[in-house]
């Protein structure tokens, strides 16, 4: 199977480890299609930015609703580079998000921050941003 995720440090501590099993878990849901797996990622709250220079951020349905018109022409999403940033209950994920699509749209290389948070010993994102474009 292919990696889908790649780290430029490897997840140390037990913290490290379940934020890195978060990222995985969103790329095989977009790898996949699985919109509710996708949906369990993310807290309640949580806002998702969806296209780069755009700085419209949207709730989790929104998001969901948006991106399952267009998860379609998506071939497969890695993240690369992968850095997690530590500050007791709350992380800071730095990435390259690397989205493949079908026929000649080629790819989209971009750098991603996921902003992350422990409640109830569960890891779930809270903000997902371009750093790219802003």
């Amino acid at each position: 199977m292919e990696l889908v995720v790649t780290f430029a440090e490897k997840p140390a501590t037990r913290d490290e480890r379940q934020i890195a099993k978060l990222l995985t878990r969103i790329a095989r849901a977009i790898n996949s299609r699985d919109l509710p797996l996708l949906k369990s990622v993310y807290a309640t709250e949580a806002m998702v930015q969806m296209s780069v220079g755009s700085r419209e951020m949207f709730t989790v349905p929104e998001y969901l609703e948006r991106l399952s018109h267009l998860i379609p022409d998506v071939r497969s999403l890695r993240l690369s580079d992968v850095v997690i940033r530590l500050d007791g209950m709350e992380a800071s994920v730095f990435c390259t998000s690397i989205l493949h699509f079908h026929g000649t749209a080629g790819k989209r290389s971009n750098s991603r921050l996921f902003k992350c948070r422990r409640l109830g010993g569960r890891w779930e994102i809270v903000e997902a941003v371009f750093l790219d474009g802003q």
